[in-house]
This record gives structure tokens, sequence and C-alpha cells, in this order.
């Protein structure tokens, strides 16, 4: 099922690779995620990231590196969305 979604994304994802060597490399480092982002409801998809960050704990040191991660699939989602029409 992940290459028919793949395949059917990939002319707009193209572009978006194309213009952007940042968001192209969040694409190929975290093909997990890119393709929650293609499954998945994108409202309910920023619901998740925000409950995310809000749940995290610690000092920090300990939150560097959750929050990059977090931060990173919010820019995806909201790359994705956003040239996609999806979000106005």
């Amino acid at each position: 099922g992940w290459l028919e979604v793949l395949n059917a994304a990939w002319p707009a994802l193209a572009t978006v690779a194309g213009a952007s060597p940042y968001l192209s490399g969040l694409m190929r480092r975290r093909p997990a995620q890119l393709r929650r982002i293609l499954e998945s409801d994108p409202d309910r998809h920023l619901e998740i990231i925000i409950a995310e960050t809000d749940a995290l704990t610690g000092d920090a040191e300990a939150m560097k590196s959750p929050l990059r991660v977090l931060k990173a699939n919010l820019h995806l989602l909201t790359a994705l969305a956003d040239l996609g029409d999806v979000w106005g």
C-alpha cells in the first residue's frame, strides 16, 4: 500500500523536493514520517504533534533531540499541507 500512496503523491512531492533541499532531506531521512503525513488527516496529525510536544518533560538538554524531531515533523506536515492546498 505504501508504494501506491507514494506513487500517487510523487508528482507533488517531486516539485517540493526539487524546490527545497531541506524538505527533500526530511522526506529521504524520515520515510515513515512522510508516510504518516500522506496517509493521515493533516489536522489530526497536527494535534498529535502538539500533544507530543506538550507531553515532553525533562531538562533542556533532554528535550533537545525530541523537540528537533517534532519540529522537523511539523515543518514537513506544514509544507505539504500548505503546498497541497489542504490548509489555506
